[in-house]
């Protein structure tokens, strides 16, 4: 039996709590937030080896799961809980941004968005240089659950209204199905400065739900 006084249960008398059946005796324990959240995390994969078309737009994690391709329940909260991100621009003179948000609100003709710095990356230089990312926040995971068109306990200040995503389209997810977005998908986005180069871009993101 294990020991780990935190992950046991006691009764009043504060003597472990023990079960017997015909197998043996079984030790009654409990299961940590941070286990039971790590079991619950999943991961996105995303690469894109030639992206020539600006701004351009990939539904990373669905929260309507209408595709069935992201294994958790509809309209449920996005926790994010690790990103590593590359990308290397092809042309030394063609500047790119590689971005991450939340969508806010949307309808059938405009969406507005919630940058998350933490998920950008800026590719500004003359050289055709490779720029990397990795942030991880478990267990203190990084809340973008959106209700009533705000995130509910991040506060993103820096937001956007575009009419490139709306109810009317669909958007590429990391699966390659083409996906209607809603209100709480988390959306990357790449986007050319200037020039007419090719970018190489590939995103990793782990998150749990509520």
């Amino acid at each position: 039996m294990k020991d780990s006084p935190a992950n046991i249960l006691f009764d009043v008398n504060g003597n472990p709590i023990d079960v017997e059946d015909d197998a043996g005796t079984y030790r009654l324990e409990t299961t940590s937030r941070a286990e039971q959240a790590a079991r619950e995390i999943y991961t996105v994969d995303f690469r894109d080896e030639n992206v020539a078309t600006s701004p351009e737009y990939v539904l990373a994690i669905d929260v309507d799961n209408g595709n069935g391709d992201y294994p958790h329940t509809a309209g449920a909260g996005v926790f994010i809980v690790a990103v590593t991100a590359t990308a290397q621009k092809r042309t030394v003179d063609t500047p790119w941004d590689v971005n991450g948000g939340v969508i806010l609100d949307i309808d059938g003709t405009q969406a507005t968005l919630g940058s998350v710095e933490v998920l950008t990356l800026y590719l500004r230089s003359t050289g055709t240089l490779l720029y990397h990312l990795e942030e991880v926040f478990f267990p203190q995971a990084l809340d973008l659950t959106v209700s009533g068109g705000t995130t509910t306990r991040a506060l993103l200040g820096d937001q956007f209204t575009t009419t490139d995503i709306n109810t009317g389209m669909t958007v590429q997810n990391a699966a390659g199905n083409a996906v209607t977005p809603g209100a709480g998908d988390i959306i990357l986005w790449a986007e050319r400065v200037t020039g007419e180069g090719e970018l190489e871009f590939h995103y990793t993101i782990s998150y749990r739900v509520a």
